[in-house]
C-alpha cells in the first residue's frame, strides 16, 4: 500500500476511535420522569392490599411504592429480561399463579406484556397489580 493510503486509513481508524469513546463517554438518556399514579393492589380473593396515589416512573416502582406507603413486602428477582415479582404481602407465585398488572391509559386497558420494571407510565395512568390463578 503506498504511504498517502496507510496514513488515510490509521487516520480514519483514529477518528473512528475517537467518535467511539466520544459515544461512551455520552451521558445516557435520562429516566423517565416520576409523576404521581393512583395504584391499586389487589391480593388472592380481590383483597384489598393497597389503593392510593404514589409517585413513580414504571408500573414496577408504582408497586414499589405502593408497599413503602401500605407497609407490605414485596420480593422480586431480577434476569435481563427485566425484573419479575415473586411475591406481595406474603402471596408467593406458583406455577401459573403469581402477580401482574395493568395499566389504565384513559379509556385504555393495557395488560403487562413486558417486564414490569420496563412498561414506563404516562401523566394520568393508573396501576393495577393483581394476583392472577389463570397461566399466561
Amino acid at each position: 500500500m503506498a504511504p498517502k493510503t496507510l496514513l488515510g486509513l490509521a487516520l480514519l481508524a483514529l477518528a473512528g476511535g475517537l467518535v467511539a469513546a466520544v459515544s461512551l463517554l455520552a451521558p445516557a438518556p435520562p429516566a423517565a420522569a416520576a409523576s404521581t399514579h393512583d395504584v391499586e393492589v389487589l391480593g388472592q380473593g380481590g383483597r384489598v392490599v393497597f389503593r392510593g396515589p404514589v409517585e413513580a416512573a414504571n408500573a414496577l416502582e408504582a408497586l414499589e411504592a405502593a408497599a413503602r406507603a401500605g407497609g407490605f413486602a414485596v420480593e422480586k428477582t431480577s434476569y435481563p429480561q427485566g425484573t419479575y415479582v415473586v411475591a406481595v404481602d406474603g402471596e408467593r407465585a406458583e406455577g401459573s399463579r403469581g402477580w401482574v398488572y395493568e395499566i389504565r391509559r384513559g379509556e385504555a386497558l393495557l395488560f403487562g406484556d413486558v417486564a414490569a420494571d420496563s412498561a414506563a407510565l404516562e401523566a394520568g395512568d393508573a396501576v393495577v397489580w393483581r394476583w392472577s390463578d389463570r397461566p399466561g
